[in-house]
């Protein structure tokens, strides 16, 4: 048996780009981590990542949920020792919305360190997909 190599699905990143503008305003930060999340990892979660997110992006939309960049945890690059600049910390330039965690329960570090661990395609589609939620939230808690 031939192994499984995934669905083929074309992914729309431009439609992702513009979604995701007002979260992440830097044009080469947002292809950096939309990269990581629809080009690297098996094509089973880049598919995956690619469906979440647009869903979520059509109900930021349909509620017209405020999307701005957020301040919170930063998301660690997982680099090699060998890579490693020891004098820098290496971050991807998105940050981890805590708010939305805090309904979880009073200490949120357990789900921020589940959320940022991993290969950059699980991290990063996570921090983006609990950012989205968190600015959905606070849109429904607000009206």
């Amino acid at each position: 048996m031939p192994p499984h190599r995934g669905p083929r699905i074309p992914l729309d990143q431009d439609v992702l780009d513009r979604g995701l503008a007002r979260l992440v305003p830097n044009a080469r930060d947002r292809t950096f981590l939309l990269r990581c999340v629809l080009e690297e990892g098996p094509a089973h979660h880049r598919v995956a990542n690619h469906a979440l997110l647009r869903l979520l992006l059509d109900v930021v939309e349909a509620t017209d949920a405020v999307l701005a960049p957020t301040a919170g945890v930063s998301v660690p690059m997982r680099v090699p020792p060998h890579l490693r600049d020891p004098g820098v910390e290496q971050t991807f330039p998105l940050a981890l919305d805590v708010a939305p965690l805090r309904r979880l329960g009073a200490d949120p570090a357990p789900w921020v360190e589940a959320l940022v661990d991993g290969p950059p395609h699980h991290a990063l589609a996570n921090v983006l997909m609990v950012n989205l939620l968190g600015a959905v939230l606070a849109h429904l808690e607000r009206r």
